[in-house]
């Protein structure tokens, strides 16, 4: 069974037009044939865990890429291309990751209840569900999530850049087991 989260009457009817038109991209990018296409790819195991669809990836990769692109655009601090590399390098790690998560779960969606393979037409509208879940609930709000991030990271190199006017100003840990080795101090 697939929930679908809805979003509240308050959101859906107070959406900015920046949101609005991120949905518009989002429905060139992933059209009925698209997703069509990609479900008959799925139950005929052209797609797997194993053999990832690499539009997937790259669409939704791409995306994130504008919140990047939307942060560090117009920034003055010296390293900019350095930090646009290595927030690109997470964007495409997490599209990776979501959609071998995706695949995973559209996998699982294959059975019925009672262990059968699903019907094509079934699975499809099965997963027409899940990937509505995926790719605008989950995307919109990791967008945002990139877009602020990228925004806080760029903050922090303007910091980092004007460090020896506000020498008190430190980055500090948890100092716990958990602290990644590159951001012990």
């Amino acid at each position: 069974m697939i929930l679908k989260t809805p979003m509240c009457k308050f959101c859906i009817e107070n959406k900015t037009d920046q949101e609005k038109k991120r949905e518009k991209e989002v429905a060139a990018l992933f059209t009925a044939s698209y997703i069509s296409s990609l479900a008959s790819d799925i139950y005929t195991h052209v797609v797997t865990i194993y053999a990832l669809p690499l539009s997937l990836y790259t669409r939704t990769a791409k995306l994130y890429q504008k919140a990047i692109q939307q942060a560090t655009a117009g920034s003055t601090i010296p390293n900019i291309g350095d930090l646009e590399k290595v927030l690109t390098e997470n964007v495409y790690r997490f599209s990776a990751a979501k959609t071998y998560q995706q695949i995973k779960i559209a996998n699982s969606l294959l059975i019925d209840n009672t262990g059968k393979l699903k019907s094509l037409e079934a699975f499809k509208s099965d997963f027409a569900t899940l990937f509505s879940e995926f790719n605008e609930n989950y995307l919109f709000s990791e967008y945002n999530t990139a877009v602020y991030s990228a925004n806080q990271a760029v903050l922090w190199e303007g910091y980092e850049a004007t460090k020896s006017e506000y020498p008190l100003l430190k980055y500090v840990t948890a100092g716990d087991e958990r602290v990644r080795e590159a951001h012990k101090i």
